[in-house]
């Protein structure tokens, strides 16, 4: 059945960009409302044009709700004017998913007291949740959504667009030598995702030969510029690429080119570039959180370490001198994402509870009071951050 969904989230994340065309591509009409347009997004946009007001804003979200022809809509993280007013307009079904930070302030901060009082509202309306890991899941009960609308959902890796591919081009590109080993950091250059640690890290490792490659997806442009310092500090200028923002149709050729993939924020959903390695057959070096262990064991499918530099030094030593080892990882988990991240396979889960939710559809009145803490949110926002005289 086809379906027309209003889906709802920024247009600029590659994991929403990543959703709607796999869900485009199963014959579904996808339209995304977002704050903030993007580039790249492969399905139709409705926005408020550069430079609106937050009001002026916050009027096209809502009239949009309300008005556009949609069987449902689909919140993309459960945090946002966008997501907030959904759920005020009570409009049906409401599925969301949700992706970590929007569900988990204790860990990872980013909500007010008001903003996390929408969210937990917002969680309430939901017909439907996906959760990308058991951790979040358990984190949705204790919010008090049932366990009957959760549907554990990692969303998964395109097994076509991601998998091994011929590297060398890129590695000459970026000038490395044929015979370097690679590290690659391809989480977002900022300090929650511990790049720095990464960075004294692989100095400690001591690998001469060795290249780390640093991703610059969302770059915090001070943060960088430390980064940059700390390399030459470190004697490391020329061995630490910096290869700025790749683009989701050039990562396999990064993740192909890698001996080892690092991604160690302190809190974490469940990530997609851990997928996406894993579909390319690169194994991955992980902070010990305990929720990555539902999708990869240690030793086996990923290796994890702790959050200091001589443990994840150890950790690179320990990987780049055992290829033997690495290709056992690489093929384990190149299984395992087959089994449990296969996007298409995800897609068809979600569409049949699709069809359980489309069946029990049903109206109710606007929320009133969502309605007005959204817009005494918004209004403090604009006067915290207006210009001062």
């Amino acid at each position: 059945m086809s379906l027309a969904i209003l889906a709802i989230g920024n247009g600029r994340s590659v994991h929403v960009q990543t959703r709607l065309a796999a869900l485009s591509a199963r014959g579904h009409k996808v339209s995304l409302l977002t704050e903030n347009a993007g580039q790249d997004c492969p399905v139709p946009q409705i926005a408020p044009p550069p430079g609106s007001g937050t009001m002026a804003a916050l009027k096209l979200l809502w009239r949009t709700i309300g008005t556009y022809p949609a069987d449902l809509l689909h919140v993309h993280y459960a945090a946002g004017y966008g997501a907030w007013l959904a759920a005020a307009s009570r409009r049906r079904p409401l599925v969301i998913s949700v992706m970590g930070g929007d569900v988990l302030p204790e860990e990872q901060g980013g909500h007010t007291p008001a903003s996390w009082w929408l969210t937990r509202r917002l969680l309430a309306r939901a017909d439907l949740v996906t959760s990308k890991s058991e951790y979040l899941s358990e984190k949705l009960r204790h919010l008090g959504v049932d366990d009957e609308k959760i549907l554990p959902l990692v969303w998964g890796v395109d097994l076509n667009r991601f998998r091994r591919v011929d590297a060398s081009g890129l590695r000459r590109r970026l000038g490395i030598p044929a015979s370097a080993p690679i590290v690659l950091s391809p989480r977002i250059l900022q300090p929650f995702y511990n790049i720095e640690l990464i960075i004294e890290g692989f100095a400690r490792a001591g690998i001469s030969d060795a290249v780390l490659v640093v991703l610059e997806h969302g770059a915090d442009p001070a943060y960088r510029s430390w980064l940059q310092e700390r390399v030459a500090q470190l004697g490391l200028t020329g061995r630490i690429v910096f290869a700025g923002s790749v683009g989701t149709a050039e990562m396999p050729d990064f993740y192909s080119m890698a001996d080892l993939v690092v991604g160690v924020p302190p809190s974490d959903g469940m990530p997609q570039t851990l997928l996406e390695a894993m579909a390319c057959e690169a194994p991955s070096i992980l902070g010990r959180l305990p929720r990555y262990q539902e999708m990869v064991q240690h030793g086996q499918t990923a290796w994890f370490v702790d959050l200091n530099a001589d443990s994840l030094a150890q950790g690179i030593a320990t990987l780049l001198a055992d290829p033997t080892r690495r290709a056992a990882m690489a093929a384990a988990g190149l299984a395992t994402v087959r089994e449990k991240a296969d996007l298409g396979r995800q897609i068809e889960a979600l569409e049949r509870r699709l069809d359980v939710v489309l069946a029990r559809r049903r109206r109710a009145g606007i929320d009133v009071a969502m309605l007005a803490a959204i817009a005494i949110f918004a209004g403090v926002a604009w006067f915290v951050g207006r210009p001062k005289a």
